[in-house]
């Protein structure tokens, strides 16, 4: 946004106005847009003639200003039992994002540090996500495979079940045409009963061969 000093604006008829006009909400689509600042800027460099404060206005009423984000930040140490072939939510790892438009996107990103309680599991099993409880991004015919959107990263190239923490990266982009509440969820399958240590490795001795770290998931309205 440039923030030169304004010019004189002409009217209709080539008279240079004394005071600046005031412009009128307009619509697009089913969103009302206003401009909070009457005054319009000029920058002679570029010949961009631009407003300030430009914010969307819902319903006529509500205001709030973009981008809109949420995030959940993990950092304490947590145990979560799963049984083999149920996909199940990961405690505590979700977020909640309300989306202006039926046609925003959402831009989910996710990061895990934790530990398996047998590492012969980590490539025996996907993470993926939910929206409201609805599986997002399902792979194409699975049939009995485990399935997801992403497995998990072995950090060590030697299985080890007490003091070798894995990962998990993964991203989403989601279009859920809705304006209401939209919970986005991490979930977990596995083809074994295992334990998931977050935040942590298996075994908690304190010393530098133990790690602990944080966990994340975050929702941005990009569009």
């Amino acid at each position: 946004m440039y923030s030169s000093t304004p010019i004189p604006i002409g009217d209709t008829t080539g008279q240079t106005l004394t005071t600046y006009p005031t412009m009128v909400p307009s619509t697009n689509g089913t969103t009302n847009t206003q401009y909070v600042d009457s005054k319009l800027n000029y920058n002679p460099g570029t010949g961009i003639l631009s407003v300030n404060n430009l914010r969307y206005v819902n319903n006529g009423t509500a205001t709030s200003h973009l981008p809109r984000s949420v995030q959940r930040y993990l950092d304490t140490p947590t145990t979560q039992a799963f049984t083999a072939y149920n996909r199940n939510q990961i405690a505590d790892f979700n977020v909640t994002i309300t989306p202006r438009s039926v046609r925003s996107k959402i831009f989910i990103n996710v990061r895990w540090m934790g530990e398996f309680s047998n590492d012969n599991f980590v490539y025996n099993s996907m993470w993926g996500l939910t929206r409201n409880g609805s599986i997002l991004g399902p792979a194409v015919n699975p049939g009995i495979r485990i399935w997801g959107i992403q497995t998990a990263t072995q950090s060590y190239v030697t299985a080890d079940n007490n003091s070798t923490p894995e990962t998990v990266n993964f991203t989403f982009l989601d279009t859920p045409a809705t304006t209401a509440p939209c919970t986005y969820a991490v979930t977990f399958l596995s083809y074994a009963s295992i334990t998931l240590y977050t935040n942590r490795t298996v075994g908690e001795t304190d010393n530098n061969d133990y790690e602990r770290g944080t966990s994340m998931i975050s929702a941005i309205e990009v569009s």
